[in-house]
């Protein structure tokens, strides 16, 4: 097993058998963390944090969460359909027989079928034809499927060519994996209970479902050395309540999620990637 001390913004960083451990090394009567990173163990997450001990003994700590996820799963695939249906059924598709020329003049003239009419912008033609030539493999037969989808759509506007397009766009966002990142701060009381002192966020109830967190650094033990796990939690106080958006507030209960200092691979199989920060 190899080991080395070193520092991190002036906190000691042991590194065990590959595993950093930050700001692990702690007296026993006021152990806390301090700086380090925690993956989720259930999802595609990771959480860093910093954390300052204050004089009144509270914990202030900055946490960066940073979650990937796909952005269609497979049980979302009868939903869509189902959706694009009824939306087929009832309102139709109110495509107009320029627009449709204009789409199917469009891809012909992309792939170099046919050339820009008069009073087609030559440039921006020229240059969506560069960027298609430029554009990976895999995104141009996405887009040239799209497109040509499209315009079998607007050669017979049925069903199942309507159908057809809203699979396409499924196929594409189940391979497409979203990243999100939320920065965020809280204040942590020390709670001695039964066995090991935890950690617990100080919250009063927020909005229309009084939702109270209860997050909490809980410490493992591995002799003279402290790990720290995190356990995001939040419980609804007004179960009776609605959101602004008009959902139950029993449906905000979460339960708890779990992050581990034990680093974790997760796989998903993307082939696309969307940053929403």
């Amino acid at each position: 097993m190899l080991s080395m001390d070193c520092s991190w913004f002036g906190r000691p960083i042991l590194v065990v058998g590959g595993i950093w451990l930050v700001g692990v090394v702690n007296g026993w009567a006021d152990e806390a963390p301090t700086y380090g990173r925690l993956d989720s163990t259930t999802e595609a997450a990771s959480m860093f944090y910093g954390c300052q001990q204050k004089r009144d003994n509270s914990l202030d700590c900055e946490l960066d969460l940073i979650i990937v996820s796909k952005r269609a799963k497979p049980e979302d695939l009868s939903a869509r359909l189902n959706q694009a249906r009824e939306g087929f059924r009832s309102d139709g598709v109110e495509w107009s027989a320029e627009y449709c020329k204009w789409f199917m003049d469009f891809v012909d003239i992309l792939e170099g079928r046919k050339t820009p009419p008069k009073g087609y912008d030559t440039k921006a033609i020229a240059e969506a034809q560069k960027k298609l030539r430029e554009t990976a493999d895999l995104e141009k037969k996405d887009f040239l499927n799209w497109q040509k989808a499209t315009v079998e759509f607007c050669k017979s506007k049925t069903e199942d060519n309507w159908l057809n397009l809203a699979r396409l766009e499924y196929e594409k966002d189940s391979r497409t994996c979203i990243v999100n990142h939320h920065t965020f701060s809280d204040r942590f009381r020390y709670r001695r209970d039964s066995g090991a002192g935890v950690w617990v966020t100080q919250s009063s109830p927020q909005g229309p479902c009084g939702i109270v967190q209860l997050s909490r650094f809980e410490p493992e033990r591995r002799g003279k050395f402290v790990f720290w796990k995190y356990v995001a939690k939040a419980t609804v106080t007004n179960p009776q309540g609605t959101t602004l958006d008009g959902e139950s507030c029993k449906q905000q209960e979460l339960g708890e999620y779990l992050y581990d200092w034990r680093t974790k691979e997760h796989s998903l199989s993307c082939e696309y990637i969307d940053f929403q920060w």
